[in-house]
């Protein structure tokens, strides 16, 4: 090689290390820059136990269940809430006048004990504004000066299992069940009915939800429903009948109040909707799209949902929040840019000693 050569190659080395340096450093810039897009990703104290409820306490503190009977508040970070006696699987939470009471597989409980000696399995507790009710293999019971009272809907079921109570702004109750659809009545004195035109036979109900205008949804195992009044016929949402996906719970997400937006939990995740309510009837704008899982992933079917702070909240084995996460190419980016930053470097450092020498 000559020493022209060489004269050569000593004058590209800066230009070509310290432009090295420069796209090291444009790269960085772009890659801070990069817009991020919210996901789901975890948030869980401990993630050795699985979440099976979640509730939002009305001073927005957010309180999670788990199988192993353990209840964990979170209040600017996750710290234990207390153990349910027997150390029983937690089905669902509510809360009482301050009390919070724990639907389990065996019964009704609080942090201190059963409550009012009911027994068997407990799917759905539930406090309205004019009611308290609990759902499972005792029908529906509704709470009263006497205690809880047994309202007459197990002996009408052939296989008394409600998964879900609601009552609606009429106060009209409902209860979802496994297998016999949707019984209602119109109040507390009033005898449940079938409510379930319009509806497949079987089918599952797993949730409710209502809008501002008294619309009642209700999420089953093949699809999404909605009812303009109590006894009118079920129409499917739009876009949502599937024989193959199950609606586990419904969540009305009403921070812009205009447009509402509906949210459903399934085995695969969690999709949203935009929902117009009209008089005595629902549309949706669009269609119905997933909402975005970070890189762990989701573990298992979503089987809860929540919102706290203004954040979307959501129990499948683990506890997840949808917050912004940064582009998967965040870190390619990043790696490239330290070698191209890291070749500069050396490529200079050449230049500098061949001065010396």
């Amino acid at each position: 090689m000559t020493n022209a050569d060489n004269d050569l190659k000593a004058a590209l080395l800066p230009g070509l290390g310290a432009g090295l340096m420069v796209g090291a450093v444009a790269l960085i810039v772009i890659t801070a820059l990069l817009p991020h897009r919210p996901a789901w990703m975890p948030d869980d104290p401990a993630l050795e136990e699985h979440a099976a409820a979640l509730l939002v306490t009305a001073d927005d503190r957010l309180l999670m269940g788990t199988q192993s009977g353990r209840i964990w508040l979170h209040d600017d970070g996750w710290q234990p809430y207390g153990n349910v006696p027997g150390d029983r699987a937690v089905t669902r939470l509510g809360l009482h006048e301050d009390r919070l009471l724990i639907a389990a597989p065996d019964g009704l409980f609080d942090l201190n004990g059963r409550v009012d000696a009911v027994d068997g399995r407990i799917s759905d507790i539930r406090a309205f504004d004019t009611s308290l009710l609990a759902g499972g293999a005792l029908g529906v019971l509704q709470f009263t000066e006497d205690g809880w009272q047994d309202t007459g809907l197990q002996e009408q079921l052939a296989e008394p299992q409600v998964y879900r109570v609601w009552q609606d702004q009429a106060g009209h109750q409902h209860a979802g069940t496994i297998g016999e659809g949707i019984w209602s009545r119109t109040g507390a004195d009033a005898s449940w009915r079938a409510n379930r035109d319009g509806l497949s036979d079987p089918v599952n109900v797993f949730a409710f939800a209502e809008t501002a205008n008294g619309i009642l949804l209700a999420g089953t195992d093949q699809g999404v429903y909605w009812q303009a009044e109590t006894g009118a016929a079920w129409r499917a949402l739009h876009g949502s009948a599937d024989r193959d996906t199950r609606y586990l719970d419904l969540l009305i997400d009403d921070r812009e109040p205009d447009t509402p937006m509906l949210l459903g939990a399934t085995d695969d995740g969690v999709v949203q909707v935009r929902l117009i309510p009209r008089d005595n009837w629902l549309e949706t704008r669009g269609g119905l799209e997933r909402l975005a899982v970070g890189p762990p992933g989701l573990d298992g079917s979503v089987s809860h949902l929540a919102i706290k702070n203004d954040d979307l909240w959501a129990a499948a084995g683990s506890v997840y929040r949808f917050q912004p996460v940064a582009p998967a190419m965040r870190l390619p980016l990043i790696l490239f840019s330290g070698i191209l930053l890291g070749l500069g470097a050396f490529l200079l450092g050449m230049l500098r000693w061949r001065v010396r020498d």
